[in-house]
């Protein structure tokens, strides 16, 4: 096997999570740095593991030979046939232009056949295929139902790739009849170049390989072929990954070590043990609640079957993740047995128990203990049918003592089940069960929670208690949104860092604002703060813009430029350094709007269309300029919030960014020469987030 690392993220006291930024919060089931070939049996010497300290990489090289079928695979035993994420990194190491007709490709993916099958035979499988022929290159989703997988099913990139070229990529099934393929150019996957996402037949199944194969035809091409794989982690039962915790306790605070960034979590919870304001419907009297717990107290007659005491939560439940928390209590064993009761989470409230079989008005899921108490079961049931279906059973221990219990569904087709050792639910879970052959449509209106009873005996009973029922879910709120603290901001309560070459733009502290009043005469005044170091690849810059005049004259605008730039003194135009801007022109008309860059000389401006806008007076804009990679950057302008209504005709791209557009550490303000007219205002809320694409 190859190497196997341990989850790198430390849960502490106080709330308080550590981790890497590239740290993934599932657990992976394979992961290889080809520092050992353990596990790997391949056919032929075309594709080989190299362990040597100076590669440890998967290499191919395609020959020019006809008939080449080598390939290679890892065998993980079993696999799910609706949820895993397999990833890895790819670089063409040796590639020059096949000439030919005649076709070079690899397949990249899952397989249900080993290395012995070759990619051109019968298999199942999903994948991703690189192709060379006749002068061009090929990147293609590619799947089989039982048939080559080389020629199988599939859609052409609009990407192609060429010598040196380095892919990061990821293949995800996200159900029985559909995955995705994608390309990213950053080891986080955060920076996506291209996706293609595919249906498929359900029966391709029974993945279990790990398989990298390459092909040629009966003739034979030319050119040169060769490339390597690297840091390949597969993750079973999962459709998605995420980076950051989805279900933990609210005012957490994650810490990224490696970034230093610092995150704010919060949730937003339906808790049915703060029951004092909330109605709870009831039916029954075998069902009662304390002021502490719900409790449970079936009595020795079968006329309590159905009894339930619900909660009516305040959204109804519409996607496909959920986290329910809540702490269980056994009193005493079931005696007689089949007395079944416990928490429930359901579509409909009705008067009889849907619990009961033959029942099958609505989706829920249930707690069902077994007679002694000593283990909890989840069972989940489908609106229109007529069984259920268990999720599996945790042994739990002994009775009279409260469980700390956890149901997280991850994803469309996955459900886990918990028990923690404490209430906090932090840290590993000390028991785990999980499931993953989940209907993706199950579940999309579960309504109400608490507990009932489905099945009372004459002559004996049950008693449970149910407390801190915490159901968090995206339909009610985000299960945790994680908002980083910004790396810089200020609402102007000081001018401390802020230097203005001009009285006209300057920070108020008394109104909190950095007001700016420009007209006729006034060239180049500005105001600048000094970031210090800023990312050449990923930044945002917010903040609020609000105009009081904004009028023309002649010929010439007045302009307003917000930009981040590698000057602090520079003049606006020419442009002598290195900037990305946004620059608004006063008075109305069209193509007023710029986002525009320019290289450290000031030069390699890529000329961007420019759009109208003609701002609203005293209207407050919320503006969100990104830099999303070396080469792209996104202007959005919102009203309301930076993630409120965004205004016509946005947002902007700049795209290419010139590649010398480096060293923006300078947030810049600042008028463009010869300009006639006014152009007053204010900006506030300025927050800036060095190294991230998005705050969240």
């Amino acid at each position: 096997m190859g190497k196997v690392y341990s989850m790198a993220i430390n849960y502490l006291d106080s709330k308080r999570i550590v981790k890497l930024s590239s740290d993934i919060v599932q657990t992976v089931t394979y992961e290889t740095d080809f520092s050992s070939n353990t596990g790997w049996t391949a056919t032929g010497s075309n594709v080989v593991i190299d362990t040597s300290a100076s590669y440890r990489v998967m290499d191919f090289n395609i020959p020019n030979s006809t008939n080449a079928v080598d390939a290679i695979s890892y065998d993980l035993t079993s696999t799910s046939d609706s949820a895993w994420v397999l990833r890895f990194k790819l670089t063409m190491t040796n590639f020059s232009t096949n000439s030919t007709g005649h076709a070079k490709k690899v397949c990249i993916g899952l397989s249900s056949a080993s290395h012995s099958t070759a990619i051109e035979s019968s298999q199942d499988a999903i994948g991703i295929l690189f192709g060379s022929w006749s002068s061009g290159t090929k990147i293609r989703s590619r799947d089989s139902d039982g048939g080559s997988w080389m020629d199988g099913s599939g859609t052409d990139f609009a990407e192609t790739f060429v010598d040196d070229e380095v892919y990061y990529v990821e293949i995800k099934r996200t159900s029985t009849t559909a995955y995705t393929v994608s390309l990213y150019n950053d080891s986080t996957y955060s920076t996506l170049i291209e996706a293609e996402s595919e249906t498929m037949a359900s029966t391709v199944s029974g993945l279990r390989y790990i398989k990298v194969g390459v092909d040629t035809t009966t003739s034979a091409p030319d050119g040169t072929f060769a490339g390597q794989i690297d840091d390949m982690k597969f993750y079973n039962g999962v459709s998605s990954l995420s980076n950051k915790p989805t279900n933990v306790q609210d005012n957490s605070i994650l810490v990224e070590k490696d970034t230093a960034n610092r995150y704010w979590g919060s949730n937003s919870t339906v808790k049915v043990s703060d029951i004092e304001d909330k109605t709870l419907v009831a039916n029954g009297s075998g069902i009662g609640y304390s002021g502490a717990y719900i409790d449970i107290n079936i009595p020795n007659f079968a006329s309590y079957t159905g009894d339930y005491r619900l909660r009516t939560l305040d959204t109804t439940i519409t996607t496909t993740d959920f986290v329910l928390d809540f702490d269980w209590w056994r009193q005493g064993s079931n005696n007689p047995p089949n007395t079944s009761a416990g928490l429930v989470l359901r579509s409909s409230q009705s008067g009889l128990s849907i619990e009961n079989s033959g029942i099958t008005s609505d989706d829920y899921i249930r707690t069902n203990a077994n007679d002694a108490g000593t283990t909890l079961e989840f069972l989940w049931h489908s609106a229109g049918t007529s069984t259920e279906t268990s999720i599996g059973t945790i042994a739990v221990g002994s009775i009279q003592a409260w469980k700390y219990m956890r149901l997280t569904r991850t994803d469309a087709t996955t459900l886990k089940f918990e028990q923690f050792s404490s209430e906090a639910r932090t840290g590993s879970a000390t028991l785990t069960v999980n499931y993953t052959s989940l209907p993706s449509s199950w579940g999309l209106g579960l309504k109400y929670i608490g507990g009932y009873c489905s099945d009372a005996n004459a002559g004996g009973g049950l008693h449970e208690r149910l407390q801190n029922i915490d159901l968090s879910s995206t339909s009610n709120g985000t299960l945790t949104t994680w908002t980083m603290n910004p790396t810089y901001e200020t609402d102007f309560t000081t001018n401390t860092g802020w230097v203005s070459n001009a009285s006209n733009v300057v920070v108020n502290t008394s109104t909190k604002k950095l007001t700016f009043a420009w007209t006729a005469g006034t060239p180049n005044q500005q105001i600048y703060y000094d970031l210090g170091s800023v990312s050449d690849t990923a930044f945002v810059l917010r903040y609020v813009v609000n105009f009081s005049t904004l009028t023309s004259a002649s010929e010439h605008l007045p302009v307003f430029s917000i930009k981040l730039s590698g000057s602090n003194s520079s003049a606006e135009y020419p442009p002598a350094a290195s900037q990305i801007a946004m620059q608004l022109s006063a008075g109305t008309g069209s193509d007023n709007v710029y986002f525009k860059s320019y290289n450290t000389s000031g030069g390699g401006d890529p000329q961007p269309t420019a759009i109208s806008w003609n701002p609203t007076i005293g209207t407050d804009y919320y503006v969100e300029m990104i830099r999303n990679s070396a080469t792209l950057g996104t202007l959005n302008v919102r009203t309301g919030s930076h993630t409120g209504t965004m205004v016509t005709n946005f947002p902007m791209t700049a795209s290419p960014l010139d590649s010398g557009c480096t060293g923006l550490r300078y947030i810049r303000l600042q008028q463009y020469p010869n300009s006639f007219g006014n152009i007053t205002g204010t900006m506030d809320d300025i927050k800036f987030y060095n190294g991230v694409t998005t705050p969240n």
